[in-house]
């Protein structure tokens, strides 16, 4: 009876099969479960001095805390503590996991953890951070989840050089150089000399450059003698450890305390002189001429040249002829009275000298120094002195920076690492000089 009332009903019949065929492929089985993602990013370039915070950020929807550790240069194979990195991660004592420094997985799955690398022991290169949903080391990667994200870590540097190596009382000076690593107290300068001994801290800019001027009336007051400068720079605690106290009255006793193991803190050490003399007035090397370097003219070295032709034989019409045709001193005034813009770039010329000077240890970057001195020479010959003198300027920054990489080429080679990339570099660009040079010293071993 049932049957034949299903038999009389096939669209009925046909439903409950349907019915029953949606209730099995929507009730979960185990091969359908799917495990839960975590995923890491490092906010920022993922490039960082030494002593910065660096911030990671990430999801995990697999369980209420966020693992990690890193792996790198000098570093544990199965990773290291990310407060002590050079520590290997493991549990000492069962469900203990602050090793692993764990961050709480909030409500949308997002966690985040600040790394503070001030006073680590890291060395510069490239780093793996490891995030993982339970606490693991590398070799137990295969039985988690995890994700990773690489940073490179560089450490700060200072570099500085003087607008002169000698003086007159009165003359312009300046220190400029670069702060690696942005430090945000800045710089503080040093000074000691015959009667002058100076402290003085100063700000730098976003690129990491910073200057320091000495106007006229500055340098007045600055009795002859030699001078020492030490540019302090507060590296990785982003603190003055040594400052003015008793003892330090000598730019070697100076020293002494920031040599000190327990001092983090870095320096460059600079020598001028002050002489009572006018600054002499040097001419441009000759090894640079070889490079093409063009040598801007000073009118000083051109005296007005008076030709008085005394045409006895020829008539009076003749002899006024030839006297309107020479020129007279008020057609050059430039010659004998010099602009005051002129006398301004000159005053800058054994500031240039100094400069060519240091040009000319350069062997593998001299080229884009070059460039530089060019320019200033050919601005100078149009007359736009102070873009001439803007062009010295930038040289001097470009020589700074560029003699810093040249000179630890032998010692990155030493270490075993590949440095044709720089070697190689034919540019006149001095901000890819600077970054090629970066990135190696980043990564080298």
């Amino acid at each position: 009876m049932n049957e034949n009332r299903l038999g009389n009903y096939p669209g009925v019949y046909g439903s409950y099969i349907i019915l029953i065929l949606l209730i099995v492929a929507l009730t979960p089985s185990a091969a359908a479960v799917e495990k839960g993602a975590i995923t890491i990013v490092a906010a920022g370039p993922q490039n960082y001095f030494l002593g910065e915070e660096i911030k990671f950020t990430g999801t995990n929807s697999e369980t209420n805390n966020t693992y990690l550790f890193i792996t790198g240069t000098n570093l544990p194979s199965n990773g290291g503590q990310m407060t002590n990195p050079r520590s290997q991660v493991w549990i000492q004592t069962p469900g203990d996991t602050s090793i692993f420094s764990p961050s709480n997985v909030l409500m949308d799955n997002t966690w985040e953890y600040k790394w503070q690398t001030a006073n680590l022991n890291l060395d510069a290169g490239t780093y793996t951070v490891y995030a993982i949903v339970t606490p693991s080391d590398k070799s137990s990667l295969a039985n988690t989840q995890y994700a990773r994200v690489s940073v490179i870590i560089r450490k700060p540097f200072i570099s500085a050089s003087t607008s002169q190596s000698s003086i007159s009382p009165g003359d312009s000076f300046f220190i400029r150089g670069y702060a690696e690593g942005r430090p945000s107290p800045g710089v503080a300068i040093w000074i000691f000399g015959a009667d002058k001994n100076s402290y003085e801290k100063i700000p730098i800019s976003s690129d990491g450059s910073f200057i320091k001027e000495y106007s006229p009336s500055d340098t007045a007051q600055w009795s002859t003698g030699q001078y020492e400068i030490v540019v302090q720079h507060p590296m990785y605690n982003e603190n003055f450890d040594v400052i003015p106290g008793t003892g330090l009255n000598s730019a070697n006793a100076l020293i002494v305390s920031l040599n000190n193991p327990s001092i983090d803190d870095t320096y460059a050490k600079l020598k001028f002189s002050v002489s009572s003399s006018p600054s002499p007035i040097n001419t441009y090397k000759n090894d640079l001429l070889t490079h093409n370097t063009y040598v801007p003219r000073s009118d000083t070295t051109i005296p007005l040249i008076i030709i008085i032709v005394l045409l006895l034989c020829c008539g009076a019409g003749y002899g006024v002829y030839w006297t309107r045709k020479q020129p007279s001193t008020d057609q050059h005034p430039q010659s004998n009275k010099p602009t005051s813009q002129q006398t301004l770039f000159r005053s800058s010329s054994t500031e240039i000298n100094d400069l060519v000077e240091k040009a000319s240890t350069l062997t593998i970057f001299r080229q884009p120094v070059i460039k530089l001195i060019s320019a200033a020479g050919a601005q100078y010959d149009k007359g736009n002195y102070p873009n001439a003198q803007i062009f010295i300027d930038k040289a001097k920054s470009a020589i700074t920076s560029l003699a810093y990489f040249e000179s630890n080429i032998s010692s990155w080679k030493a270490e075993g690492f590949d440095t044709s990339p720089m070697e190689n570099l034919n540019t006149e660009d001095v901000a890819k000089v600077r970054q090629v040079s970066y990135n190696l010293n980043c990564l080298r071993k």
